[in-house]
C-alpha cells in the first residue's frame, strides 16, 4: 500500500492531528522556509509523536555533520536532502548517521535527466518534486507525471509537488509511487488542517 508523508509539521497541534490520523511518515523542515523548525523545537515535537509514525528531516545543503547531529537528536528515521548534495557528501553522511537512518534525495524534475542525475548519488530512496527557482520544495506545484512513462527510477520514490485530497488517488493510480508527500495541499491559511489531512490519507489508501 502506498505510504503517506505529511511534511512541514511545526506545532503541537500538527502532532496531535497526525497522531489521530496515522500517516506513515511526517517531515520536519530544518532548511530556511516558512515551515522551518529549530532542532530544539523538532525534538520536543518528536517526543510527542506516536511511535508508529516515522519522522523525517528535510535539509538543503547542510553540512553532513550538522545533518547527522540533528538526526540523532531528533531520532529521525530518514534525512531528506533537497539541495545540491552529491555522491561524495552522501557517502560521508552515511558514515555519520545512526544505523537504520535512511538517506532520501530529492529531484526537482523538469526532464528525465533530472531524475537520472540523482539516482546515482547513493541515496536509499528518491523524492520527485516540481522544479522551482524560488524554493527547494513545498511550492504546491506539480511536475509532468507523464515523464515517468518515459523513465521509471530503479529506486523506490515518493511523489511530491501539487498533491492534495482531490488529486491524490489519481496520482497513485497513474504513477504508482512507493509513497506520496504533501505539505501545502493539506493546509488552510498556511497551517495543517485536520479535515484535509484525513481526506488526503483516505484518498491515497483507497487505491
Amino acid at each position: 500500500m502506498t505510504k503517506v508523508k505529511i511534511c512541514g509539521l511545526r506545532r503541537p497541534e500538527d502532532i496531535q492531528i497526525v497522531n489521530r490520523l496515522s500517516p506513515d511518515y511526517i517531515g520536519f523542515v530544518f532548511a530556511p522556509s516558512r515551515r522551518q523548525v529549530l532542532p530544539e523545537q523538532a525534538k520536543k515535537l518528536r517526543a510527542s509523536l506516536h511511535p508508529s509514525i516515522c519522522a523525517v528531516g528535510v535539509f538543503v545543503n547542510s553540512a553532513p555533520e550538522d545533518v547527522a547531529e540533528i538526526a540523532i537528536q531528533c531520532q529521525l528515521a530518514a534525512v531528506q536532502l533537497h539541495g545540491g548534495e552529491d555522491a561524495v557528501m552522501i557517502k560521508r553522511l552515511r558514515t555519520l548517521l545512526p544505523s537504520g537512518c535512511e538517506i532520501w534525495k530529492a529531484a526537482h524534475v523538469r526532464t528525465v535527466a533530472d531524475i537520472q542525475a540523482v539516482e546515482v548519488c547513493g541515496a536509499d530512496k528518491l523524492l520527485l518534486d516540481a522544479f522551482s527557482a524560488k524554493a527547494a520544495g513545498g511550492t504546491g506545484h506539480q511536475f509532468d507525471w507523464t515523464l515517468l512513462n518515459e523513465y521509471r527510477p530503479h529506486l523506490s520514490f515518493f511523489l511530491a509537488g501539487g498533491l492534495n485530497p482531490e488529486n491524490a488517488s489519481k496520482a497513485v493510480r497513474l504513477v504508482k509511487p512507493f509513497g506520496v508527500d504533501v505539505s501545502s495541499g493539506v493546509e488552510v491559511d498556511g497551517f495543517k488542517d485536520e479535515q484535509k489531512v484525513r481526506r488526503f490519507i483516505r484518498a491515497v489508501k483507497s487505491v
